[in-house]
């Protein structure tokens, strides 16, 4: 069975506010890697969708 993970348009949004305040607090990397790690956590869903919501 094949899944696929949909993000909505609130966490979306929450993910770009993320970036903005990592992006002026900190560094362009490190806004990067935070929400590109907040992505790839999701992914976990694909091949283990019983621990999440």
């Amino acid at each position: 069975m094949n899944f696929k993970i949909i993000w909505s348009d609130f966490s979306e949004t929450q993910l770009d506010e993320i970036y903005e305040y990592y992006e002026k607090k900190a560094s362009l990397k490190v806004a990067t890697k935070i929400v590109t790690g907040i992505i790839k956590e999701s992914e976990k869903l694909i091949k283990a969708s019983f621990i999440g919501q």
